[in-house]
Order: structure tokens, then C-alpha cells, then sequence
């Protein structure tokens, strides 16, 4: 993690809700039971696209840095959760 092991957040949580957090909107869902989850895949088409799409992401984001990382750490406590969330901010040498 960062230099700063302080925590940009840490709360309990004990029931589902959304949460800000310098720009960032995490939504933390209690779930106590089974999830399932259905994805539909597309076609070759849809490939295509997602892969052009993706070269030009990291085109941009090569030279638009620096870069951000956000952790997101979740712990059990008692009858809730702990939510914990630290950021850290680097660049590859060119950026000013």
C-alpha cells in the first residue's frame, strides 16, 4: 500500500449504503445469502469493439498520468463490517 498506512476511510458498516469518497462512489451491499450473477457475452463484433476501445484506454492513460490506485479492504467484525480505503499516487517518470 501507500507510504501513509493511514486510511482514507475506516467505518462499520451493518447494513447496505453507499459511500463518497474524494470523487469516488463505493456501494457496499449486505448480502446474506447466495449471488448469482448472469452475464450475457456478445459477440465477435463486441470483441472487436472492447479491444479497440480498450488499446485506446491505455493509449490515454499512458500518457494522461499520473496514475491513482485505491484499496479497498473489507473486514468482519461482530454483526457488521469494517470498510477500510487507502489511495496512492505515482506516475512512470514523465509526468510532471
Amino acid at each position: 500500500m501507500g507510504e501513509d498506512e493511514t486510511p482514507l476511510l475506516s467505518e462499520f458498516i451493518t447494513e447496505s449504503k453507499t459511500l463518497e469518497l474524494q470523487g469516488i462512489t463505493l456501494q457496499i451491499v449486505v448480502v446474506r445469502h447466495a449471488l448469482v450473477q448472469a452475464v450475457y457475452r456478445p459477440g465477435r463484433l463486441g470483441r472487436w469493439v472492447g479491444l479497440v476501445l480498450t488499446l485506446l484506454g491505455v493509449g490515454v492513460a499512458l500518457l494522461g498520468g499520473p496514475f491513482r490506485r485505491v484499496w479497498v479492504q473489507l473486514y468482519s467484525h461482530g454483526r457488521g463490517t469494517i470498510v477500510q480505503v487507502w489511495e496512492d499516487r505515482y506516475n512512470l517518470g514523465w509526468h510532471r
